[in-house]
């Protein structure tokens, strides 16, 4: 347990790097998705808010007063949703689930 914690230590570690030392594009609503986008999505019928980074999978923020989901673009979701604008969606597979997203707004 205590290496499982020491690793998501460190993720969080080279998570925050990344905020401190990225540059973050301004997107706009004709931009497609791509990694420092922020993104409101329909997750199968759910509103969601996902920031897409190159590494802090899973990690979970508060923005605004909003919840915030890191996504990389090497997970299922993540994968799915790079390259698409406001009002595409799409399909994926995560196991034996088809799961569906909607581009609502890129920031």
């Amino acid at each position: 347990l205590a290496g499982a914690q020491a690793k998501r230590v460190q993720e969080l570690k080279e998570v925050l790097g990344l905020f401190l030392n990225l540059n973050f594009k301004d997107f706009t609503s004709k931009d497609p998705v791509q990694p420092t986008a922020l993104v409101e999505v329909l997750l199968d019928g759910k509103n969601n808010m996902l920031l897409i980074m190159p590494k802090g999978g899973g990690v979970q923020l508060k923005y605004n007063e909003t919840n915030v989901q890191i996504v990389t673009p090497a997970s299922h979701l993540g994968e799915a949703i790079l390259g698409l604008r406001v009002s595409e969606s799409t399909e994926f597979e995560v196991g034996d689930k088809v799961r569906t997203c909607e581009i609502l707004s890129i920031h």
